[in-house]
């Protein structure tokens, strides 16, 4: 290494960038916008043990991005049960045993 910093030369002239920054800031979400979040209490209930899970694979042209083409599949797989304080609790008591 040289220690020189190599200088990229720009793509487009700083007179349009600034008119791209200023678009974003004219488009972009209020500071006090929250997400929604859903209560998990409006969630349907996971299922637990096997289950049909349905898996999507999109393959996209590496020089453009874009998708070329999607496999979809489905497969039964074991879902666990969910990881809650209480189940914690219990696993922890009975490995102290």
């Amino acid at each position: 290494m040289t220690g020189r910093r190599i200088e990229f030369e720009p793509d487009r002239d700083i007179s349009e960038l600034a008119a791209v920054i200023a678009d974003a800031r004219r488009h972009r979400a209020p500071k006090d916008a929250v997400p929604r979040a859903t209560p998990a209490e409006e969630l349907p209930p996971l299922p637990v043990g096997p289950a049909p899970v349905v898996h999507t694979e999109v393959i996209t042209d590496r020089e453009t991005g874009m998708p070329v083409a999607v496999d979809q599949f489905t497969n039964t797989d074991w879902i666990a049960p969910a990881i809650t304080p209480d189940t914690l609790r219990t696993r922890m008591e009975t490995t102290n045993d």
